[in-house]
């Protein structure tokens, strides 16, 4: 549970709501009819499942997309702590530790990155 709440505080795959852009279940669970009532056969399944999941790609991106700024926020916020926990840790004489917590910082600020591009990605 501890797990899921951090994830779902700083990664937006984990954001409450989404679904699962592919189905995890076999063919023989899709429904035989589509979103207009007309009979789906089994050779158009496949572009019916390409249908669906670009459908809740289009949905989850919507409703990722007002958060991305405070997920972006998050990890910059723990990229600053960890370089400021870091910068402690070297005046206090442990330098292994200290560059220990620095890679975290420098992973936590490549996590910004990635989220801007990701971000950018999405408002295009």
């Amino acid at each position: 549970m501890l797990w899921r709440t951090i994830r779902a505080y700083f990664l937006p795959s984990a954001h409450p709501g989404l679904e699962p852009v592919k189905d995890r279940h076999g063919e023989e669970l899709f429904p035989k009819r589509d979103e207009y009532g007309e009979r789906v056969e089994d050779q158009e399944l496949e572009v019916w499942a390409s249908h669906r999941a670009d459908r809740r790609r289009e949905r989850n991106r919507a409703l990722v997309r007002p958060y991305m700024g405070l997920y972006i926020r998050r990890w910059a916020v723990l990229g600053g702590f960890l370089w400021a926990a870091s910068e402690l840790l070297g005046w206090a004489g442990l330098p292994l530790g200290s560059w220990l917590v620095f890679s975290g910082a420098v992973l936590a600020f490549l996590m910004v990155v990635m989220l801007l591009l990701l971000r950018q990605e999405m408002s295009s």
